[in-house]
């Protein structure tokens, strides 16, 4: 894969990519199809010369012989492999995004339930605060069942929208190798 010159010389261009530790498998097994040899991985807060790393990602560092042939369409197909990758993982992070906002919603709901049922108690409405009561604690329990519904219904919908990036990936993937050889 590597192309040196008479004197041995080798001229590389360097990427640094930030992914998920999820997904840095899948980042590796696809930049390494594009041409890429991983030179380093970092799970710091902070990388020297990158931006900072969120919780839960790794700082991936690539290398590629610049000499590389056809690199025009490795370019384009390195960014479709990129497009492929970021809906991925937009997808796999609706799947509760969607429940969790509807869940909060619910129990926030609730909970201006329950602060009406208090001040009903203050002005002493005993029934009006029961009644209130009731409905808040009822949005409460109602959150957590309304979470799971939300996030299965979500999960049903996505995976077919996941399946299809995956195929896309490992398409450009595929051409890229065969590119490559």
């Amino acid at each position: 894969m590597e192309e040196r010159m008479d004197n041995g010389f080798v001229a590389f261009e360097y990427i640094t990519v930030q992914a998920d530790q999820e997904l840095a498998q899948l980042y590796k097994d696809c930049y390494k199809n594009l041409g890429w040899i991983q030179a380093e991985e970092n799970t710091q807060r902070q990388v020297p010369g990158a931006a900072y790393i969120k919780p839960g990602s790794v700082a991936l560092k690539f290398k590629r012989n610049r000499t590389i042939r056809k690199v025009d369409g490795i370019e384009r197909l390195q960014q479709e492999c990129d497009h492929a990758l970021a809906s991925i993982k937009r997808l796999e992070k609706s799947k509760t995004s969607r429940a969790i906002i509807n869940a909060l919603i619910t129990g926030l709901i609730g909970t201006c339930f329950v602060g009406g049922a208090v001040f009903s108690y203050l002005d002493s409405r005993i029934l009006l605060c029961i009644f209130l009561g009731l409905i808040g604690f009822a949005g409460w329990g109602a959150a957590y069942p309304l979470y799971n519904n939300v996030c299965n219904k979500v999960t049903a919908e996505a995976g077919p929208l996941i399946e299809e990036q995956y195929e896309r990936l490992y398409q450009a993937c595929e051409q890229a190798s065969r590119l490559l050889t």
